[in-house]
């Protein structure tokens, strides 16, 4: 699994700041919020591992749509 910079510094940090420090609440939610993309990421991986395309495909990444009453899906 490809982990970025921001991952990698995240992790560090979170594994290295003191509990009671002000930041590290900020630092630990950023650093979910990352684990979560990686995890869905990997997810997607597995599901379209299953699907095979008979031609050229692309996918989108943080597309969404917008229904007329403002709602995503």
């Amino acid at each position: 699994m490809y982990r970025s910079e921001n991952f990698k510094y995240l992790d560090a940090l979170v594994s290295r700041l003191e509990a009671e420090d002000e930041e590290f609440t900020s630092y630990q939610e950023a650093y979910y919020r990352v684990q979560a993309g990686v995890a869905g990421e990997l997810k997607m991986q597995r599901t379209l591992a299953d699907y095979h395309f008979i031609g050229p495909y692309k996918i989108f990444y943080n597309f969404d749509c917008i229904n007329e009453k403002g709602f995503s899906h």
